[in-house]
């Protein structure tokens, strides 16, 4: 399996019991928007099959799944 389905595979199953209908991809400065979501789940980069390291000192290295809104499920690298 290629580290891109695996990473998507793992996603699924840590990834809350509905399925994803949008997902934005936010960097640095959206920290906060990690704050307003309901349902927040946050996941290491280090567990994702496939993701490289941050080497960016203010970035926390992590992935955060959350509902906005009634479908949308922003992700973001939040900042430490």
């Amino acid at each position: 399996m290629s580290a891109s389905m695996a990473a998507a595979q793992f996603l699924r199953q840590r990834g809350g019991s509905e399925p994803i209908q949008l997902a934005v991809l936010l960097g640095t400065g959206f920290g906060p928007v990690a704050d307003i979501l309901h349902e927040p789940i946050t996941i290491s980069y280090r567990e994702l099959p496939g993701f490289p390291q941050t080497s960016a000192p203010a970035q926390a290295g992590q992935l955060t799944i959350g509902v906005e809104g009634r479908r949308a499920r922003p992700l973001l690298a939040r900042p430490r």
